[in-house]
């Protein structure tokens, strides 16, 4: 098996590098090509596991949402109202926070955004500490999130709609119905 990785860009758009690596039986990487680094100074660790390992890490009750910020993995937790924090590198957590109710998806931008079902919420966490920023309105029981750069996407699955929220001012939405046609609320 080869696996390829392309060159790999940061947000500032600073080129960290490419590598090939060649795999063995065992599902262990066992090189790396140097012509093929775009910085031969700037170290890269390779961490392989036997594709039969898995290993699992506690969070709250019925997890259902989850993403990733390019250090930490973030967990929702249905049950329990809360999103859980974990170290991606070793399964460690870091912390758990409190949201609405229910709390369904999850997306990473400058802040973390929780939809929460129950409520039919949006919460705004702090990336760094998840401290609560705040608390946002939707309508019909939010559940799936994306982020598109200066709004955030919230589908409505007991009113078969859309909400628009503003990233920057949260407080400013629109919801698009089946039909069509945005209002606000």
């Amino acid at each position: 098996m080869l696996l390829n990785i392309s060159a790999i860009s940061t947000p500032a758009k600073k080129l960290w590098g490419a590598s090939e690596c060649k795999s063995t039986s065992e599902n262990r990487a066992v090189e790396v090509q140097r012509s093929q680094l775009a910085n031969p100074i700037q170290v890269t660790l390779l961490r392989s596991f036997r594709a039969n390992q898995a290993s699992s890490f506690s969070v709250g009750a019925y997890p259902y949402g989850i993403a990733f910020d390019g250090s930490n993995i973030w967990v929702t937790n249905n049950g329990s109202n809360t999103v859980t924090k974990l170290k991606a590198g070793d399964g460690s957590l870091v912390g758990t926070y409190a949201v609405g109710i229910e709390p369904w998806g999850i997306v990473l931008g400058s802040s973390i955004r929780v939809t929460n079902s129950g409520d039919s919420t949006v919460t705004k966490l702090n990336a760094s500490d998840g401290a609560l920023v705040g608390t946002y309105a939707v309508t019909g029981g939010a559940q799936a999130v994306a982020f598109g750069g200066t709004n955030i996407w919230v589908t409505n699955i007991e009113l078969s709609t859309v909400t628009k929220l503003n990233a920057g001012n949260p407080s400013l939405a629109l919801t698009c119905s089946r039909e069509g046609s945005w209002r606000r609320f």
